[in-house]
């Protein structure tokens, strides 16, 4: 018995437990603890974010809801963050921050909220929340309208914005200068005002047609004159300092008749000129291509003809160091054809091609695409039961066709008269349409399309008389410009202008009857691209040397304060009906004399004459419609002025009619 409890307690036992779980079977566990415990925590920060989220967005609409309050009580927006809600500031919640954006330009804010790392934004223009913050130069982006010109007519028909983040646009005026119309040159900051303007040109008619920054920072402008050259008209080159001083000018032509059209700045600091000659070349006019050096020294010359007529009126440096013509050719398969021709570096044609129905379709404007390939612009008249529309063509790098499309309205007349590749890989292209009164008044239109050739939108300028887009540009803010002519604003008879559009087309304050959104039709062309074997020759040309007469135009100075502000009709005159003359007579009082006075009309253009003498002698004599011109008679002061309106006996009224509004006397 001893001996077995003793054996019990000196044998040791055997160790019989065995684990619940294994090694394996436990890993499992934590791996499924883990998932659980990241599904609780992405749960946990999911609500979070989505809780962070809400307040944001709450946050921004409270806010947005006391800002409209402020516009309501002060007509504007709050400048800043501080002066919201009615002097006490906008208050985000707990660890929120605001960031407060205002543009004084059209009267809008956008305001982001954000907190750990998230942020949500909201406009004045939609006022929902989005996620992100407000977009880079969302409030900085401008725009304006302005006009340009004098007592006659002026033409805006090019422009670029220049490296200082202003603008510039050339064309010709009537107003200034030494002959019966000169090239202008004007330059404004990036606020639209007026930094400086230069006339140049003879004593006949001198017009510009394109205008590119060069790489000094000058200028360079193209187009023709009949003061200088050989022939009838020359196509000149001329180069301006980075202030508008001319530099040197050279003529381009024969006996005949020759135009510059377009121009671009070479790889190797010269230019490439294109326009149409008729000097040159086969019978009629042909197209022409002149190289030249950075000092203006002409390198080669090349035409481009068939049979016909043929004008150049777009060129570009191509990619590969060649160049390209567009234009417009009556030696295609019907009537007038679309052309774009291919060039090598030393001016050797590659190829040809032509595009166009059964009517007369003219090619404006071109630009080469990022994808190497060409995008056409001008107006097509083959496309039946649609009148005369805009284009815009897309070819290869090759000339290959890869679509068309045409836009306007089922009848009329609508034209694209430049185009350009904008940032986001589609096209812009400016013009002119008459959508809103067919076979009446033109307004001018600026068209976007997406890369594929779809249309984004269509925005116009309309007014009581006619206005054309002429020139196109992008802004570097992502906004577009455009050059052109307008009869209904500006001064006196029609005047050129400049507009800046956001990038979505709009301008600050337009009123809906001057800034309109046009439906035209986005059609696809059936019309098929075809080669064509044209002629060339590599003409002598005589390029002269121009010593032009240069004039610095100085702006009108803003309207003075009146001496006398009319509050009756003393100086008013209503239409009186056809074929009258009626006039009325004021004279300042105390043998004082008249040194100015302020105008303004709306008669109709061209037929009805407002006119404003002085002593017997008249001072002012315009028709259409005007808006507070000031007329300075100092050299000449009077007594005595005299308004009289004259109507022809036509009985179409195109307005109110004409008044002195003030006059400035000693």
């Amino acid at each position: 018995m001893y001996d077995k409890i003793k054996n019990r307690i000196q044998e040791p036992t055997k160790n019989t437990y065995q684990p619940a779980f294994t090694i394996v079977e436990i890993l499992i566990v934590i791996v499924i603890i883990g998932i659980l415990a990241t599904i609780v925590i992405i749960f946990y920060i999911g609500t979070h974010e989505k809780a962070i989220d809400g307040s944001l967005q709450a946050d921004l609409k409270n806010s947005s809801t006391l800002l409209e309050l402020d516009k309501t009580n002060n007509d504007l927006y709050p400048s800043t963050i501080e002066n919201a809600n009615n002097g006490k500031g906008l208050k985000p919640s707990n660890g929120a921050v605001f960031d407060y954006s205002y543009n004084d330009e059209d009267n809008s804010y956008c305001l982001t909220a954000s907190k750990e790392g998230r942020s949500f934004y909201i406009e004045s223009a939609e006022r929902v929340p989005k996620k992100g913050s407000c977009p880079v130069g969302n409030v900085a982006v401008g725009s304006f309208f302005k006009t340009w010109g004098g007592n006659s007519y002026s033409y805006g028909n090019s422009t670029i914005q220049t490296i200082d983040g202003g603008y510039a646009m050339t064309g010709d005026t009537y107003s200034y200068g030494t002959g019966l119309s000169d090239v202008f040159l004007a330059k404004f900051k990036a606020d639209g005002s007026e930094e400086w303007s230069k006339a140049w040109g003879g004593i006949d008619e001198d017009r510009s047609k394109a205008i590119i920054q060069t790489s000094d920072g000058g200028y360079a402008v193209a187009g023709e004159t009949a003061s200088y050259g050989t022939g009838q008209t020359d196509a000149f080159l001329t180069k301006y300092t980075a202030d508008g001083v001319v530099s040197w000018s050279k003529t381009w032509g024969g006996a005949n008749d020759d135009k510059g059209g377009k121009l671009a700045q070479t790889s190797d600091g010269g230019y490439i000129m294109a326009g149409s000659t008729n000097s040159y070349g086969g019978s009629g006019y042909s197209a022409f291509l002149a190289k030249y050096t950075s000092g203006g020294n002409l390198t080669w010359s090349k035409t481009w003809s068939g049979t016909g007529w043929d004008f150049a009126s777009a060129v570009v440096q191509t990619s590969d160091g060649g160049y390209a013509i567009a234009g417009t050719t009556d030696n295609g398969s019907n009537n007038d054809d679309v052309f774009l021709a291919k060039y090598t570096s030393d001016g050797t044609l590659s190829w040809s091609r032509t595009w166009g129905g059964n009517g007369y379709d003219n090619g404006i404007s071109m630009v080469q695409s990022s994808d190497g390939g060409y995008a056409v612009t001008g107006e097509v008249d083959s496309n039946e039961d649609y009148g005369q529309d805009m284009f815009i063509l897309k070819f290869t790098t090759d000339g290959t066709l890869s679509w068309s499309r045409a836009w306007g309205g089922l009848s009329g007349f609508d034209r694209g008269n430049s185009i350009i590749q904008a940032s986001d890989g589609g096209y812009v292209i400016a013009g002119t349409t008459d959508i809103f009164s067919p076979g009446a008044n033109d307004d001018a239109v600026i068209v976007k399309y997406t890369p594929d050739g779809n249309l984004s939108w269509a925005k116009a300028i309309s007014g009581f008389n006619p206005e054309n887009g002429n020139g196109a540009a992008q802004a570097s803010d992502g906004g577009y410009l455009l050059a052109g002519i307008t009869a209904s604003y500006g001064g006196v008879d029609q005047s050129a202008f400049l507009a800046k559009f956001t990038a979505d087309g709009s301008i600050a304050d337009c009123n809906v009857a001057m800034c309109k959104n046009p439906t035209g039709d986005n059609i696809n062309l059936a019309f098929s691209a075809n080669g064509m074997t044209a002629a060339t020759t590599s003409p002598a040309i005589t390029s002269t040397a121009i010593n032009a007469n240069e004039t610095a135009i100085y702006p009108q100075a803003p309207v003075p304060a009146m001496t006398t502000v009319f509050s009756g009709q003393e100086l008013y005159i209503a239409y009186p009906g056809t074929n009258q003359k009626v006039c009325k007579q004021w004279t300042a009082s105390g043998g004082k004399t008249i040194k100015g006075f302020v105008v303004s009309q709306e008669t109709e253009q061209d037929f009805d004459y407002f006119e404003v003498s002085f002593d017997g002698i008249i001072r002012y004599n315009q028709s259409g419609f005007i808006t507070d011109y000031y007329v300075d008679i100092s050299n000449t002061p009077a007594s005595t002025i005299k308004t009289c309106l004259t109507t022809d006996e036509f009985e179409s009224q195109g307005g109110y009619g004409g008044q002195v509004t003030g006059v400035i006397y000693n």
